[in-house]
């Protein structure tokens, strides 16, 4: 029986004073919508399966986003061994490994389960949605400068662009303090810890120094800010860097950089990526639908422990804006 690891991140789309919500049928339609794979060097992705609906059936807030991020790519052989003699022999082999996930729109969460080895990590689920959103704002933009644009008013992209912007998004892994703690044991001295500092949507404000300094630097309308702590030569305070990263965990939104020496003396490095919350399931439903709600339980059972945190919504005028996205995506 195949054992799956479920992890999770927190969605920003953010720009000025609007955020995911403001975006929503951007973002749906970013997902559900997209026709062309986003194509690099090493193979093209593509959102599949996709869908949107009720992860528990009456409850607007479980309305989610959910799917297949899959990576059309060829595998290359250039040579093999047999019976002990290395054969040059080119070799090629479609492949499409893929990752499942599901994007709760009410918390701005996603629940990521790689399906296959070889799966799109987290990172690119972010830099891929990224891409179909830029896609997607340009045509919605354009679509609506046609629409407005008349002999009587002239209406510029230039204008539209400065009310709607372009929202910057951020995937960033949710972090588990105990495989902070576990992780950070690795290390003899830490010499370094870069912190991204990301916008956060309207669903968590841990007060503090994060939410002081993301409130600072907003109106600059940066795309991205970062604080860098500095030990020098004698390193930082093992402790203190331990508490403080603890910290930066529970908070969920700050993407951490952690730079030092273990105890041989040789240098190494840590992000949210190699301490990021998961949970395990032994087995996945194969229907679509089945398998998002899985996912979701993941989630909400992650949430009812406390290892991710949110804090209270107007629930009934954010369900209604869900219900009316279901009924014109669903």
């Amino acid at each position: 029986m195949a054992l799956h690891r479920i992890s999770f991140a927190n969605i920003s789309i953010t720009a000025k004073d609007l955020e995911l919500m403001d975006y929503a049928d951007l973002v749906v339609k970013s997902i559900l919508e997209n026709q062309e794979a986003r194509k690099t060097s090493g193979g093209a992705y593509h959102f599949l399966d996709v869908d949107i609906g009720y992860m528990i059936d009456g409850e607007p807030l479980s309305i989610s986003l959910y799917g297949r991020l899959v990576k059309d790519m060829i595998l290359v052989s250039e040579q093999s061994l047999d019976e002990g003699k290395l054969i040059a022999e080119r070799k090629t082999l479609p492949s499409s490994p893929s990752a499942f996930f599901v994007f709760n729109l009410a918390d701005h969460r996603l629940a990521y389960m790689p399906e296959t080895k070889m799966a799109p990590t987290i990172k690119t689920f972010g830099n891929t949605l990224d891409f179909f959103i830029k896609k997607k704002h340009d045509e919605m933009l354009r679509r609506r400068w046609a629409e407005v644009n008349t002999q009587e008013e002239r209406v510029t992209l230039k204008s539209l662009r400065e009310e709607w912007p372009l929202p910057i998004v951020h995937v960033v892994p949710i972090a588990d303090k105990l495989a902070v703690e576990a992780f950070l044991k690795r290390f003899e001295s830490i010499s370094e810890i870069v912190v991204h500092v990301v916008r956060r949507n309207q669903d968590y404000s841990p007060g503090g120094l994060f939410d002081a300094l993301s409130e600072d630097v907003s109106e600059l309308e940066p795309t991205s800010s970062r604080l860098v702590v500095n030990g020098g030569k004698e390193g930082l305070n093992m402790q203190k860097a331990v508490e403080f990263i603890g910290d930066i965990a529970e908070h969920g939104y700050e993407d951490t950089k952690i730079s030092g020496k273990n105890a041989e003396g040789y240098r190494m490095s840590g992000t949210n990526a190699d301490y990021s919350l998961s949970r395990a399931v032994d087995e996945t439903p194969l229907g679509l639908i089945e398998r998002a709600k899985t996912l979701y339980e993941q989630y909400v059972q992650a949430k009812e422990d406390g290892q991710i945190r949110m804090r209270p919504r107007d629930a009934e005028a954010l369900s209604e804006r869900l219900r009316r996205l279901v009924e014109k995506h669903g």
